[in-house]
C-alpha cells in the first residue's frame, strides 16, 4: 500500500490497518524465532551425523544401533535419572537390524562406555503380566563427541589377541618388515612371524621322540 492511500485512510480504518500490521510482525518475529531455534538443532544434528560417521572405529552395526538410539531418544522424555525407556523395537524398525542385532549391539555399546543402559522389572496392571523394561541413556562421549569413541581395541576376528611381545626381551615394540619377519626396536632382534607355532611344533616333536625312546 502506498503512503498517499495510507494518509487518504479515515482515522478508524488506519488504526486498524496498524493494528493488522503489528500483528503480522509479530507472527513473523515469532516465525523467525522458532525457525532459528530449528537451524540450529538441525545443525547440531548434522554435527553429530557428521562425528559419527567420520569415526571408523566403530562396527557398522554399533555405529547404525547408536544411530537409533539417539534418533529414538530426541522423541521421548526422560526420567528424573536421565534415564527413557526405549524398546529394542524402536530402533530396530528404524533402522533395520533385528532387535537381537539391537540388544546385542546395545551390550557392547554399554561396555564401551557410550551408553548406560538399566533392565529393570515391570508389572503391567492392565495385562497382569510381569514384564522387563530398557531404560537407557547416552553418555557424554556419545552426546558430545561421537568421534572420539574408540572401539580401535577390539578384534572383530575371534576376540580380544593378547598382545605379541619380543621372545628374547618381552619388549613390546615390534617392527614388521615382512610378511614373515618382525624386528624388536628395543633389542634389535629379528624374529619370525611364526616363531610361536615354531616353538609349539618344536616341543611337541621332542615330546615324540623321548616317547620313541621310552
Amino acid at each position: 500500500m502506498t503512503s498517499e492511500k495510507i494518509k487518504a485512510m479515515p482515522r478508524e480504518e488506519l488504526e486498524h490497518y496498524c493494528s493488522d500490521l503489528e500483528r503480522r510482525l509479530i507472527i513473523s518475529d515469532k516465525n523467525t524465532e522458532r525457525l532459528t531455534v530449528r537451524l540450529v538443532e538441525i545443525t547440531k544434528d548434522r554435527n553429530w551425523m557428521r562425528g559419527l560417521l567420520e569415526n571408523v572405529t566403530i562396527p557398522i552395526r554399533e555405529k547404525v544401533t547408536l544411530y537409533g538410539a539417539h534418533s529414538v531418544l530426541q522423541k521421548k522424555e526422560a526420567r528424573a535419572d536421565g534415564l527413557t525407556h526405549v524398546y529394542r523395537s524402536d530402533i530396530s524398525k528404524l533402522t533395520g537390524l533385528t532387535e537381537s542385532q539391537v540388544g546385542d549391539s546395545l551390550k557392547k555399546l554399554k561396555d564401551r562406555g557410550v551408553i548406560d543402559r538399566k533392565i529393570e522389572p515391570y508389572y503391567d496392571h492392565e495385562t497382569g503380566k510381569h514384564e522387563k523394561r530398557s531404560w537407557m541413556a547416552l553418555e557424554d562421549i556419545a552426546l558430545r563427541n561421537p568421534k572420539a569413541i574408540d572401539f580401535s581395541s577390539d578384534d572383530n576376528w575371534g576376540g580380544k589377541r593378547k598382545k605379541k611381545t619380543c621372545p628374547h626381551c618381552g619388549s613390546p615394540h615390534l617392527q614388521q618388515y615382512t610378511h614373515t619377519i618382525l624386528c624388536c626396536k628395543d633389542c634389535a632382534e629379528q624374529i619370525d612371524e611364526n616363531w610361536k607355532t615354531k616353538d609349539v611344533n618344536s616341543h611337541t616333536e621332542n615330546n615324540s621322540e623321548m616317547e620313541n625312546d621310552n
